[in-house]
């Protein structure tokens, strides 16, 4: 049996002390695992491995300093002023952080 399809994302974030969060997107139809629900479809990674449709997601390290507010998306104001978004649609998981930091995901994908 083949290994299953596997991409790291290192992420490294600088700069002043501001909270942060990575959205990832997926399509709707799965069940999510493995992380906290948030409502709407939303799902927070706080440690560990979230799976959804079989698509796994862990965090392999950071971040060194958790976010300490829930993560939210607000599209703007050059968005909201046409009663419009630019928020991605489907079901969504946060990993979130605080800068500076580093954070590494691996992402392993269903063997085929």
């Amino acid at each position: 049996m083949e290994s299953p399809p596997v991409v790291d994302l290192d992420v490294e974030i600088g700069g002043a002390a501001v909270d942060w969060a990575l959205e990832l997107a997926f399509r709707p139809g799965g069940t999510m695992t493995g992380a906290r629900p948030l409502g709407g479809d939303r799902w927070h990674l706080e440690s560990g491995t979230a799976t959804y449709g079989g698509l796994g997601v862990t965090v392999v390290e950071g971040p060194e300093t958790a976010s300490e507010s829930e993560p939210s998306y607000h599209p703007g104001e050059d968005y909201e002023f046409l009663g419009g978004t630019d928020a991605a649609d489907g079901v969504r998981l946060y990993v979130t952080g605080k800068a500076p930091s580093r954070l590494r995901l691996r992402i392993t994908a269903p063997a085929v």
